[in-house]
């Protein structure tokens, strides 16, 4: 992984998870070391935000947290309000939550590290009145999540894909970038062409307005090809993605790859 940058998240950063956790709870309702421990759970927190405060048992993630309350964080725009050691998530607090939560989702489920993590939901809570338009791989790869999303968000996500891999693709065809593997050459063109998986090394956004085609070229820049073997172990340690030049050089150093299709017996 890369070197682990000593900014430590900001209050603002945990408005959007926080009001996650809270929803998420049957009750709306979760103490403040629940909490902490459900953030922590959900953001795998490293480095300089995991180190512990001199003298005390709080390290610096859970001191941020704490200081939701002392600082009225969630309560200054009404998302929830802190009583008797208690968060319960309000009205306005869901309906923000529900505004921002395509975001928010893609966000945690595509193992972003703790430094890409953090700056996204900067992103998000310095634009909080923007609306970001979502390019999420995920929901192509598992076409369940149609059912979760909108379908404006399926529909854009295959529209950066299918760019992605007319960039990708060289003399007809497509490879993934950690070991190389084709899905025509290695299944058939009638079943594999054109087939492969897409990486995001880091968030990508697009506001509502902004022009398609210069954000797909910009989003180009942190897509990578990949197979689904590779995809898989990028993300195997959820809390820890690798990173593709690890891959990269593991496979270099230790992959072998042999088969025999023909079933005996």
């Amino acid at each position: 992984m890369k070197a682990e940058t000593k900014t430590r998240i900001a209050e603002g950063e945990l408005i959007l998870p926080s009001l996650l956790v809270l929803s998420n709870s049957k009750s709306g309702r979760i103490s403040t070391s629940l909490l902490i421990d459900r953030l922590r759970d959900l953001l795998r927190p490293t480095g300089e935000d995991t180190k512990l405060l001199i003298r005390r048992q709080d390290d610096k993630f859970s001191q941020k947290v704490r200081n939701l309350v002392s600082h009225k964080t969630l309560e200054r725009d009404n998302y929830a309000i802190h009583k008797d050691g208690v968060f319960q998530v309000t009205t306005n607090g869901r309906k923000y939550l529900k505004e921002k939560y395509d975001v928010v989702r893609y966000l945690i489920t595509n193992d972003f590290d703790w430094t890409d993590l953090k700056k996204g939901f900067n992103e998000v809570e310095k634009n909080k009145k923007r609306k970001i338009e979502i390019f999420d791989e995920n929901v192509i790869i598992n076409e369940g999540f149609k059912k979760t999303i909108s379908i404006n968000v399926y529909e854009r996500s295959t529209k950066l894909r299918q760019a992605a891999i007319s960039a990708f693709t060289l003399k007809g065809h497509i490879s993934c970038d950690c070991c190389k593997f084709n899905f025509a050459s290695f299944y058939g063109s009638n079943i594999g062409s054109g087939y492969i998986e897409i990486h995001h090394v880091k968030p990508i956004f697009k506001y509502e307005g902004d022009e398609i085609n210069k954000f797909i070229n910009d989003a180009l820049k942190n897509l990578v090809p990949v197979c689904s073997n590779c995809h898989r172990m990028i993300h195997r340690v959820w809390k820890n993605p690798l990173e593709i030049q690890t891959l990269q050089a593991s496979i270099k150093k230790n992959g072998k790859f042999s088969i025999d299709v023909t079933r005996k017996g």
